[in-house]
């Protein structure tokens, strides 16, 4: 089953599409039981010690310990974040690693 999951402590997603994860460890306990979503919507601050970032590098190396498979094909994402400087990391984080994937 597809799926699409908005990171966020704060903000609401904008459509009903999303499931929404308000922290790490519940975003993490979300894609434990339902697979990797097709679709991530990051922010950085999640009001806890745990940020956005550390989302990505979770899913980076669930993806990493499943020999590149636990990402959907069409997976994608964004990163919604009012930090500039924390949104550049998980951009990159992500590109970074999807662009080696992809071009494999």
């Amino acid at each position: 089953m597809s799926w699409k999951l908005f990171l966020d402590d704060n903000r609401d997603p904008k459509t009903k599409d999303f499931t929404l994860a308000s922290s790490y460890k519940s975003a993490v306990s979300l894609v434990l039981k339902r697979g990797c979503p097709i679709f991530v919507a990051f922010d950085w601050d999640l009001g806890e010690d745990e940020s956005g970032l550390d989302f990505a590098n979770w899913l980076i190396s669930k993806d990493k310990a499943e020999c590149g498979k636990y990402f959907p094909e069409e997976f994608s994402f964004e990163c919604h974040s009012s930090d500039a400087e924390g949104k550049a990391s998980i951009e990159k984080v992500m590109s970074e690693y999807l662009s080696r994937k992809r071009n494999r």
